[in-house]
């Protein structure tokens, strides 16, 4: 007893409904058929555009060409034979035919006409055996001359299909390293993880430039600001001292140099000038 396991029983009842639909039902067999070779179509026109598969396809037909050949060969030696044989056959019956007409001359200078007609007789025989042969001959000779030209076609059709098989599969087997090679030269070209990753760092570094800028900006803004807010601060530090002097009556007045009219303007900030 057999012992099937489930996934092989599924497939044994699967393709026993696929053949009995074929059987029963003839319109779905012609379609499975006419599917089934245009899917093998598909992939023999695939293979044949490949170095191997076209090698193969050129060694097939060369076979096909090769038993035509070998027919036709064959064909020929028969026919060459049975020729021969009507050729040596005519010249025999012409060798007899002679033969019987020196013996009936013979006997007609013997005067011995019985013998004359008999060998006369036989001699016409042959005669008309050789006009059968000739007529055998000449039947057969153009067919046997077709058939030479069979040869030699199916001759020259093999050395020539031999030298497109050569030269295709050759050119097909350059072209596809010449194809691999290019393709080749795209992987090397082509940008890999690691070239991606190397303009982030070039995008990092302009992001880090720009940031390192705008650091620069606010720094230099915020001590700007916080130059000018200690120059605030100093001006009332002074004015804090000048009143404390006042307080104490310890100021004393500030002099300038005659000879330099504007020294108090430039020193309090009054603009003296009067206006034009």
């Amino acid at each position: 007893m057999f012992s099937l396991t489930i996934p092989e029983f599924v497939v044994v009842c699967v393709c026993g409904m696929f053949v009995i639909s074929l059987i029963l039902f003839p319109s779905w067999r012609e379609k499975v058929f006419s599917l089934a070779s245009g899917f093998l179509h598909v992939f023999m026109q695939n293979v044949a555009e490949t170095p191997e598969g076209a090698d193969a396809i050129y060694a097939q037909r060369i076979d096909e060409a090769q038993e035509k050949y070998n027919q036709v060969v064959e064909q020929l030696r028969s026919m060459a034979g049975q020729l021969k044989s009507v050729q040596d056959e005519y010249s025999k019956c012409r060798e007899s035919a002679t033969d019987w007409e020196s013996k009936a001359k013979v006997a007609l200078s013997k005067n011995d006409e019985e013998s004359a007609r008999t060998f006369a007789r036989n001699a016409q025989e042959m005669k008309i055996t050789m006009q059968s042969l000739s007529r055998q001959y000449n039947e057969m000779q153009p067919g046997v001359e077709e058939v030479k030209r069979a040869k030699e076609y199916w001759e020259n059709e093999i050395a020539n299909l031999k030298v497109t098989r050569t030269k295709v599969v050759s050119e097909m087997k350059a072209n596809k390293q010449i194809q691999d090679m290019y393709s080749s030269l795209d992987d090397l070209n082509a940008r890999t993880g690691t070239d991606k990753l190397i303009d982030a760092t070039q995008e990092g570094l302009k992001s880090s430039r720009e940031k390192t800028a705008g650091a620069r900006i606010v720094y230099q803004s915020s001590r700007k600001g916080k130059l000018e807010k200690a120059n605030a601060k100093s001006a009332d530090y002074e004015l804090d001292s000048y009143l404390d002097s006042l307080r104490k009556g310890n100021s004393k007045p500030t002099t300038y140099d005659i000879k330099d009219p504007n020294a108090f303007t430039k020193s309090s900030g009054l603009n003296t000038q009067s206006k034009k």
